[in-house]
């Protein structure tokens, strides 16, 4: 995705994972941090916890 997506409560949605989908926004981000990004994302669709499923 190449535009950035903003929310007032939260700020910028630099990627989402839910159930089996997931997306990141290179909207302004170098190589390496998109990569990381997007890598966190898809450990999001294989399983990893969310950092709210951690905390719990």
């Amino acid at each position: 995705m190449d535009k950035e997506l903003f929310y007032s409560e939260i700020g910028p949605i630099l990627g989402c994972a839910a159930f089996r989908n997931a997306f990141s926004s290179e909207a302004g981000l170098d190589c390496g941090l998109l990569a990381r990004k997007t890598l966190h994302e898809v450990g999001h669709v294989l399983g990893a916890p969310t950092a709210r499923e951690s905390a719990s």
